[in-house]
């Protein structure tokens, strides 16, 4: 008799726990973090640099200004019963934390903080019946070198400065109550090109040269998107120059032209074709 009110006891107190497990709540985002690649523990969000209206007019009133739409959840088997005031807040520390784990004292991999370029509110209304809602940011790319790396780091907050709660639980999981988000703003014109197999031909001298394994890596972003090509060859110590195929191609092939202000890229050219082979 004691063991069966035992085993009562302990059926009664699971099944306690399994009822406040399924009708608890929490306040989640949904930015997954990337898990392959070079942009592991953020997530890459790919915006306009420009929003563009119906007309095809800036949206915001000027070029290279955006938005993103971040989804905020309220997560439970059950749906969502009451208006919510979500709290959102700037996150530094993490980004602070990621950035010393992933590149240690390499500080010229780390992502920057984007939050000055960024707007948005520090609440965010969820309606009662509503089980996801978008969290509105602005975003301003005017000024901003898109050669760096750039991180938008915030976190959904459950208690105020002196610990009292706000009425609702984040979830407890981190990678659920933070975004990182990794802004990467494309253009029209966004793209890389790749030349190989490099040949010139002057028609003036008739002279032909091959470049053998030098490579042209041209970035079409219009000087304001972001090239994850850029980034890669950054990581190797590769470093953009000027370079006209035009202007090279016939240094090198009319030996009648002048040459002296390309004789630097010249240089660098035969360097790295000695250094290949």
């Amino acid at each position: 008799m004691a063991a069966l009110f035992g085993v009562l006891i302990l059926t009664t107190s699971c099944n306690d726990e399994w009822k406040e497990e399924q009708y608890t709540q929490y306040i989640s985002f949904k930015a997954p973090l990337d898990t392959e690649g070079n942009s592991v523990g953020v997530t890459t969000v790919h915006v306009p640099y420009t929003r563009i209206d119906e007309s095809g007019n800036p949206r915001y009133g000027a070029t290279g200004v955006s938005s993103y739409e971040l989804p905020v959840i309220v997560s439970g088997s059950t749906h969502n019963n009451r208006n919510l005031t979500v709290h959102i807040a700037h996150d530094p520390d993490t980004l602070d934390i990621l950035n010393y784990e992933r590149f240690n004292y390499r500080k010229e991999l780390y992502y920057n903080d984007m939050n000055t370029y960024a707007t948005y509110s520090p609440t965010l209304d969820i309606r009662k019946g509503d089980d996801i809602t978008l969290f509105h940011i602005g975003l301003d790319f005017r000024g901003i070198d898109l050669a760096e790396k750039w991180v938008l780091p915030l976190t959904i907050e459950d208690k105020d400065a002196n610990g009292n709660s706000y009425g609702y639980e984040r979830n407890p999981r981190k990678n659920y109550a933070k975004a990182m988000l990794r802004i990467l703003p494309y253009t029209d014109y966004s793209g890389q090109y790749i030349a190989t197999n490099l040949k010139f031909f002057n028609l003036v001298s008739g002279k032909n040269l091959e470049m053998g394994p030098l490579v042209i890596i041209e970035l079409k972003r219009d000087g304001l998107c972001y090239s994850p090509v850029l980034e890669m060859l950054r990581q190797l110590h590769i470093h953009p120059h000027g370079f006209s195929k035009y202007c090279m191609g016939s240094a090198l092939t009319n030996p009648a032209l002048p040459v002296n202000r390309f004789k630097p890229k010249l240089r660098d050219v035969d360097r790295i074709l000695r250094y290949s082979l």
